[in-house]
């Protein structure tokens, strides 16, 4: 768990990406890991890229991507777990503030 008591990368399991490849792809377009062969990228790589993809799928749930935002996301995944979990935690705050700016009472 990180400091905000979320679930940090070492927490995820492979079972979220691979439900991630199984989802319908016309419901929601969510964060996909490409398939290894088409890229450079050692067995341990590829599962913590498979880690962070789902950490970030996560945050973004159902929320609809361009296939920009979408490369970019898969992009950040190759970084490394510190790097993803700071984005993460900074989205986060940035979503709870947004939240609490709402409740608040509209000024005359």
């Amino acid at each position: 768990m990180d400091f905000d008591g979320n679930s940090s990368l070492t927490d995820i399991d492979g079972s979220v990406t691979r439900s991630c490849r199984e989802a319908d792809k016309e419901e929601a377009r969510m964060i996909i890991q490409p398939d290894r062969e088409k890229r450079n990228a050692n067995d341990i790589r590829y599962k913590n890229e498979a880690r962070r993809i789902a950490v970030l799928n996560e945050i973004f749930g159902v929320v609809e991507l361009s296939t920009e935002e979408l490369r970019t996301m898969v992009w950040l995944a190759g970084w490394e777990d510190s790097t993803v979990e700071n984005v993460v935690s900074a989205i986060r705050k940035a979503m709870a503030s947004d939240v609490r700016r709402r409740e608040l009472p509209l000024r005359p």
